[in-house]
Parts: C-alpha cells; sequence; structure tokens
C-alpha cells in the first residue's frame, strides 16, 4: 500500500512538470507504468522478507530463553559455540552466485533508471547492546537503502568472529543491526547486515568487581565475550587447570556469564562454565616444621602454574608448617618463616624433611654452655637461622626461659651476648662455671675432656709446646677443672692440677722505647712455648723494640711491641730502657756487601734500608765517623769526602769490605797513560763511580795531577784528563812519556857479544815493513 501511494505522488508531480510532447508523454507513461510494477513487486518481497526476519528473531529469543546457563549442563561448549559453527556451515554451503555487486555497475544500474527519494523511506534507528556472529551468506551494508552494495561476509572473512551491536535500524520492514570488531559504535565499523543474516544475543555489565577465580582446565580463552574461532586467545585451557585469575569484569551474553581477567599478561575473556570460585582443595590443620630438599617447587597458591625453585634462596632455614592440603592427588604443606607469619607458598611433602614440635613451654633454670654446637632463632634451625658460634661462649652460663620438643629432640629457648636463641640440649650442661683470667701450659699425656660431663676426652699432647688461656673454672664432685681456649678456641676441660698457670692480666696502651740486651727469646704471646717462638734475640742485641702494651703473668712483666717489623711479647728480663752508643772519628773509605742494612738513626733499627733493594751497591762510601754500641761497631757512609750533608746512613762494619783513607799530598805533576785499566769520580771507585771504563784509547794521554790518597797499601792519583776530573791507580799511569816512532839507520860496528832487542808492539801502520828490514841487517851483520 505504502509503494502504491508514492507511485500515485510520483504521478502527479510527474504530470505538472512533463513536457507536452507526445512521444515524450508516451514514454513517460511507459516509465511510470514500469515503476510502479517493480515498486508493487519489491513491496510484495519487503512484506515476505520481514515475516521471515519476525519468524526468526522469535525463533532466536525461543532459543536463549530455553538454552539456559552453560555453566548448568555439561553442553555449555557446545551451546555457546553454536553461531561460529552455524557461520562456518553457512560459509561451506553459501551459494557461489551471491556475490558483490561492483560499485561502477550500482552507479550505472541509478544512473539508467529513475531513484527514489531518500526521503521517501524512513529508517527508524534506536540503541541497541548485543552481541553477533554472521552468517557465511549474509549481505554486509554499508547504506541500508543502497541494496544492491554489499559484501558477501564469508567472502570478505567475517565470519567466525563476534561483532559489537550497538545499533539498530528499520527499514523497508526490515530490521538491521550495525555490527563493529569496538565496543565504540562509531570506532571500527564494519556494516549493516539483516537481523535475518546474524546470530545475537543480549549483552550487558554484571559488576566490574575484582574476585578470585580459578581455571577448570576445560574449554577455551578469547579476546572478547562469546568469542568465534578468530577471537582465539588460548584454544586450549587445560594447561592451566587449577590456576587463579583475578576477574576484573563481568558481563552477560544472552543468559551465559563471562568473565574477564588477564593470563600470561594478555587480557581474554573465559565463560562461566571454564571457571570455578573454589579449589578441589580437603585441608587439615597440623603442627610441624622442617627443613626444604634442594631444587624443589614453591607454589604461590594451589594449583598455580608459577612456581619458585628452593634453590632461589630458600633452602637451609626451617619453616613452620600450620596446613596440609589433598589437591589434584598430590598432598601440599603451607610454609612460614615464622609461627605467625603469612604463607609464603605450598611445598609437596614429599620435598620437606619434618618433625612434630610441641607447643613452647615457659621454664627456667640455668645450665652451662659446652662450646659446642650453635645457637639459632628457631628450634630447630638452618644455617640461615645461625645467631651464634656456641665455641666461644664455652662454659657461660646459659637461663632456659622456654623449651619445645622437636621429633625426640628438646631445645632450649634462652638469652646469649643478648640474643634470644633456641639451644639444643646436648649443647648444654648442668655442672655450674666460673669465670676466671689465667694462661697455662699443660703437661704432655693427660686427658682433655670435651664437656664436663666427660663423655669424650683426648690427649694433651698436641698442645703441650703451647701457652692457652685458662678462661672458666669448674668444681665436679670435688675436682677442680680448668677450660682451656688458644686463639678464642675451646679446647676442652682438663684438670687444674696437670695444667702450670699463674693469674694473667691485661695491661693499657702504652708507646715506650726499649731495646734489646741480646738474651732470651720472643713470642707470639706473653709465656709462650716453643710453638710461640718468634726470635732467639742472641741475633738482635741492641735493636730497638717499640712496646705497646705491658701485661702481667703472674708476677712477672711481659712487653708486647714490634722489633724488626714483626709483632712479639718480650719478658722484661730481656730488655733494657737505654741505648748507650759511643761515637769517634774515622778514615776509611768502602763497598756495601749485598745484603748490608743502611740504619738512618741508630737508635731505630726498624727504620733501614737494604743497600741492595736501595741501589747503594757497586759504589765506594767515605767514612768518617764510628759508633760502638754495647761492642757492635757500626760506620758512617757518605756519598762526599767532607760534606756532612752527603750521609747515606749507618751500616754494621761487618757488612761493609773497607781500607783505610788518608790523604797523601796535593803536589802538582804530570803522569802518563799506560793504557789499562779505568778511570773513577772517587778513589777505589765502584762501577757506579765509572768516568772512563777502558783506558786503553788515552794510551800516553796527558794526566795532570793535583793530589794523591792513600787506599789501604795503593796509592791513587787525582788530576785530569781530557778535561774530566778523575782518580787513577798508580798502576795505570807512568812518569815517564813514552813516544812512538818511524826511523832507518845503520849501526856502528860493535862486539859480536852486542845484543839487540827488538821490542814490539811497532805501529801496526809499518809493523810488517820495519821487522823485515830489521831482520836482513841483522843477518848482514852476523
Amino acid at each position: 500500500m505504502k509503494n502504491f501511494l508514492i507511485f500515485i505522488i510520483s504521478v502527479l508531480i510527474f504530470s505538472i512538470v512533463a513536457p507536452t510532447s507526445s512521444s515524450a508523454s508516451t514514454d513517460t507513461v511507459n516509465t511510470i507504468e514500469n515503476q510502479y510494477t517493480t515498486a508493487k513487486k519489491e513491496s510484495t518481497e519487503d512484506n515476505s522478507s520481514t515475516d521471515e526476519q519476525i519468524s526468526e528473531q522469535t525463533s532466536d529469543q525461543t532459543s536463549e530463553q530455553t538454552s539456559g546457563s552453560l555453566g548448568e549442563n555439561a553442553e555449555a561448549d557446545e551451546q555457546m559455540s553454536i553461531n561460529a559453527a552455524e557461520a562456518e556451515s553457512a560459509q561451506e554451503t553459501a551459494p557461489s552466485e551471491k556475490e558483490e555487486v561492483p560499485a561502477e555497475k550500482v552507479e550505472q544500474a541509478e544512473e539508467q533508471s529513475p531513484k527514489l527519494a531518500a526521503s521517501s523511506v524512513s529508517i527508524q534507528e534506536q540503541t541497541v547492546d548485543k552481541f553477533g556472529h554472521v552468517k557465511a551468506d549474509a549481505k554486509i551494508y554499508q547504506d541500508i537503502q543502497k541494496q544492491n552494495a554489499y559484501t558477501v561476509a564469508s567472502k570478505a572473512g567475517y565470519t567466525n568472529a563476534v561483532y559489537y551491536i550497538q545499533k539498530q535500524a528499520s527499514y523497508a520492514g526490515a530490521v538491521y543491526y550495525h555490527i563493529s570488531t569496538s565496543s565504540n559504535a562509531n570506532d571500527k565499523a564494519i556494516g549493516w547486515v539483516k537481523a535475518a543474516d546474524i546470530t545475537t544475543h543480549d549483552h550487558g555489565n554484571v559488576d566490574n568487581k575484582t574476585k578470585t577465580m580459578y581455571l577448570n582446565g576445560n574449554g577455551s580463552a578469547y579476546k572478547k565475550a562469546w568469542g568465534g574461532s578468530k577471537d582465539l586467545a588460548i584454544s586450549d585451557l587445560s594447561g592451566y587447570k587449577y590456576q587463579a585469575i583475578q576477574v576484573t569484569q563481568t558481563d552477560f551474553v544472552g543468559n551465559n556469564t563471562w568473565y574477564k581477567a588477564t593470563i600470561d599478561g594478555s587480557t581474554i575473556w573465559i565463560h562461566s562454565a571454564y571457571v570455578t570460585s573454589s579449589l578441589p582443595v580437603e585441608t587439615k590443620s597440623v603442627q610441624l616444621i622442617g627443613h626444604l630438599k634442594a631444587d624443589v617447587n614453591i607454589y604461590p597458591q594451589l594449583g598455580s602454574k608459577d612456581y619458585k625453585s628452593a634453590n632461589q634462596g630458600y633452602t637451609n632455614q626451617v619453616y613452620y608448617i600450620s596446613e596440609q592440603a589433598n589437591f589434584d592427588g598430590n598432598t601440599y604443606y603451607s610454609i612460614k618463616v615464622s609461627e605467625s607469619g603469612d604463607i609464603i607458598g605450598w611445598v609437596k611433602t614429599g620435598d620437606m624433611t619434618v618433625h612434630d614440635i610441641t607447643d613452647s613451654v615457659k621454664a627456667s633454670k640455668s645450665l652451662t654452655l659446652k662450646g659446642s654446637g650453635e645457637a639459632y632463632t628457631k628450634p630447630w634451625g638452618g644455617s640461615k637461622d645461625r645467631a651464634l658460634i656456641l665455641s666461644n661462649y664455652a662454659g657461660s652460663s646459659f637461663k632456659v626461659t622456654a623449651t619445645v620438643k622437636v621429633g625426640k629432640n628438646e631445645w632450649y629457648q634462652g638469652i646469649v651476648d643478648g640474643k634470644t636463641v633456641w639451644i639444643h640440649n646436648s649443647y648444654t650442661s648442668k655442672y655450674q662455671t666460673k669465670s676466671i683470667e689465667r694462661i697455662g701450659h699443660v703437661d704432655a699425656g693427660k686427658k682433655v675432656f670435651r664437656d664436663l660431663e666427660q663423655s669424650s676426652s683426648t690427649s694433651s699432647d698436641g698442645i703441650a709446646d703451647s701457652v692457652l688461656d685458662i678462661t672458666k673454672e669448674a668444681n665436679v664432685n670435688g675436682t677442680q677443672y680448668y677450660l682451656l681456649t688458644k686463639d678464642g678456641k675451646t679446647i676442652g676441660w682438663v684438670k687444674s692440677a696437670d695444667v702450670s698457670s699463674h693469674p694473667y692480666t691485661k695491661g693499657n696502651a702504652v708507646s715506650i722505647k726499649m731495646y734489646t740486651n741480646g738474651s732470651g727469646s720472643s713470642y707470639s704471646k706473653p709465656w709462650g712455648g716453643d710453638g710461640e717462638l718468634v726470635y732467639n734475640l742472641s741475633s738482635y742485641k741492641n735493636q730497638l723494640f717499640k712496646v705497646d702494651r705491658i701485661d702481667r703473668v703472674g708476677k712477672n712483666d711481659w712487653y708486647h711491641g714490634t722489633l724488626n717489623g714483626k709483632e712479639m711479647w718480650i719478658h722484661s728480663a730481656y730488655l733494657k730502657t737505654e741505648l748507650k752508643i759511643t761515637f769517634s772519628d774515622e778514615s776509611l773509605i768502602g763497598h756495601l756487601d749485598a745484603d748490608a742494612k743502611v740504619y738512618q738513626d741508630l737508635r731505630d733499627s726498624s727504620n733501614y734500608k737494604a743497600a741492595d733493594n736501595a741501589g747503594l751497591t757497586n759504589a765506594v762510601y767515605y767514612i768518617k765517623e764510628k759508633a760502638d754500641i754495647d761492642g757492635a761497631v757500626y760506620y758512617r757512609i757518605q756519598t762526599d769526602d767532607s760534606k756532612d750533608s752527603s750521609v747515606v746512613g749507618y751500616v754494621l762494619a761487618n757488612s761493609m769490605s773497607t781500607h783505610t783513607h788518608e790523604h797523601q799530598d796535593n803536589k802538582a805533576r804530570t803522569l802518563y797513560i799506560k793504557g789499562t785499566g779505568s778511570a773513577y769520580a772517587k778513589p777505589w771507585g765502584g762501577s757506579k763511580d765509572l768516568v772512563y771504563g777502558n783506558l786503553a784509547s788515552y794510551k800516553n794521554k796527558k794526566l795532570t795531577v793535583d793530589a794523591a790518597d792513600k787506599i789501604g797499601k795503593n796509592t791513587w792519583y787525582h788530576g785530569t784528563l781530557e778535561g774530566k776530573s778523575v782518580w787513577i791507580h798508580s798502576s795505570y799511569v807512568t812518569s815517564a812519556e813514552v813516544k812512538d816512532t818511524q826511523r832507518i839507520g845503520h849501526l856502528e860496528q860493535m862486539p859480536s857479544s852486542t845484543k839487540i832487542w827488538i821490542i814490539y808492539p811497532i805501529p801496526s801502520k809499518h809493523q810488517m815493513d820495519i821487522q823485515m828490514l830489521c831482520i836482513i841487517f841483522i843477518a848482514k851483520l852476523l
């Protein structure tokens, strides 16, 4: 009827504006008749399509209402995936002739036949909230008024995915849905689809509350609620069974609930049928403590896919266990680092070593620590729970404040050195002790007991040559015992009768200079034995000993200090307070031995230079002064014959090679170099004093002498050679000038007994010629 009215209106309009030409009029009438016929036909088709759409909607609604919640039956997966299945089936059976009409053909058709005015057919739009899956042969329109311009869903790849529907339109008796890949209706729009060509469900938000749910290992997870195969995020959730998820949003799609959460860093939607609000766990309370085995897994929650390895800092400490759970065929313990602390995770029972632990019971008794074992912050602690090593507390009193039983073992709680600790009962003793300060020497072959219960003993042979600290005494059945320690480590208990001991008093810090007298020995401890020997002091007579503490052993004083760079203890009888030094003039010259020590101060034997290391060897030194210290002679060495500022230091006389040094004269004279030996910057110089290493090239050169010195029994001349000041040994010079010459001559008549000596060498230039002449000449004479 509506199309018929449109036709009548069109005729009236045409009659007003139509041309008067009869032929044109005839064409126009024919056109109007054709238009009427077409409009009537379309009206009939539209009404038929509308009836089918209403019927299909009613069918869909009935299907929605009867489908029920997916979580209520085992067919939930099939129900929620039906649309995707229908879409895929439809895609396979879609007629091939339903292809998209090219845009240019649509435009040509519109030009060849008149169009209906846009305002002639109204479009009714309304807002909706639905999700939908398009069927394979669905036509997707960009403009529902252009029915010939569409895209077939299966060919354009729009099937097997869910779409947001937020707009609905009625046009020409048909209902259309606007589909989009975004929850924003104006964003990422795909187009319009007839309601009959899409399977839909109503959609809405239930709440945005955060809640913990657990995966049951079934189904899949999607990027959108009610997603299709193209929306899959995780196709198989079996590997995530019992994993906890944090739900942040809950929506409904039809009669089904969907949850939004995060898995492996990705945001997903999952059907309610695939989660549960709690795990199938059977728990019971227990009272245990235990240690983790190496390389086992700690799960933050039961069913969690994530875990930490015990090797990541969780071993070597004891854990409290208050809960045991049976879950998924395994038994687990919850572990806590303290009795009242939070659970840090769950561990399989086979991955722990455990014992029962009783409640803590208050106690009040006094015990003595044996000095063995360790104290912990928790009973049955591991190395990470260790508070103290008890070897430093042997004989100390231990006041017990509480006890617990771990398995069959008893543990005591108390305070040691200001710390509240737990100690195994085997590390304590019932005997009372008293602190003392003595040192002593134990006789060889005596028994040293581990504890006052005398559960075991060793021989004293290994410690008989050492001085030992005595820190405790105890009375056991009328016998006095001493506790021996060495270097802070407990050795054990011995009978006091088996020890030579004296009271020991530590002194205060001092700063005193004393000197060894060459007797006795020094030790690493006061009143030391052979095991603590440092020096036999006979080799260190008159050496400076810098004292920094004086201790008393019985009635004797022992001095602690530094001698020759080493720390030691020396008895007062082996030291003196003053160092008597007698100085006198000397006139020597000498060379240092390689191992000589050169002291800067005779009263400080610790301050010296090693001659070889300091580069002081292979040079001659002047000695102008000597010092006598109780018979030990030291030479003061210097690099210059007259300047005190050139003093190098003092050296023991037996660490040098020396000769007397006497100035002979300052007489000027001229000597000549023989061509042998060397010249030095000082008389009797060493390699570091060399001026000319080889005088061969200076043979017959003039040495202008200005002085002569006597070194031992040898004379050394000082003068100038080739412009340099030098000292040369007398054996390398001569007073006669020797000149080389080249002459030829005749010998006069002389007795037959006359001998002619040929002296070599003759200058090499004419050596052979002259030798031959001489031989010929002599031969004629003979």
